[in-house]
């Protein structure tokens, strides 16, 4: 709800701004003054909707994904292709994958739902792997380090798959 009233609080007052200026070139008879206002009501209004639709869109995303797990690794190129042969298949529960393609977040996951979730849990990094589950408007984080050494070391599955389904357990109540 709080996303909702900043997104009409932001928006009013452009549109405050718009019909300031549009006024202020109808009093003096300037037209161009009135074609920006226009412009920038559209814009202003094309924004709203945008971010109201958005808005929608990861609380419906959060509604459909609780409970989930989240394997995040984008980490390098070859760390991230061992992860994929070794360690995904492995994992004995569905998993939805983040990972990098290039310069870009990829994955199961929109790139901005990815960045939104960084927000919500500061300790999600980029090159830092870590298992992820959506409760509510947080996430509850379980670091899995010892992927980053998968391409050079003898990685003990066991290890992982146990904090993994520590995770997995986690009650639905946590961090409200």
């Amino acid at each position: 709800m709080n996303k909702y009233l900043s997104i009409i609080k932001s928006n009013s007052i452009g549109i405050l701004i718009a019909i300031g200026i549009f006024y202020w070139g109808f009093a003096n008879e300037g037209y161009v003054r009135m074609g920006m206002a226009i412009l920038i009501l559209f814009i202003v209004i094309k924004t709203g909707i945008d971010d109201f639709n958005y808005a929608i869109e990861l609380e419906n995303w959060i509604k459909t994904n609780q409970e989930k797990l989240i394997l995040f690794y984008p980490t390098k190129k070859s760390i991230q292709e061992k992860i994929k042969t070794d360690f995904i298949h492995k994992i004995p529960y569905e998993v939805m994958e983040v990972y990098y393609d290039g310069p870009k977040l990829i994955g199961d996951i929109k790139p901005s739902i990815v960045m939104e979730i960084m927000k919500w849990n500061p300790n999600i990094k980029v090159n830092q792997p870590a298992i992820l589950k959506i409760v509510n408007k947080s996430v509850v984080m379980e670091a899995l380090d010892e992927l980053k050494r998968i391409d050079k070391v003898n990685v003990d599955f066991q290890k992982l798959l146990e904090r993994i389904d520590k995770v997995k357990r986690t009650p639905n109540t946590v961090l409200k």
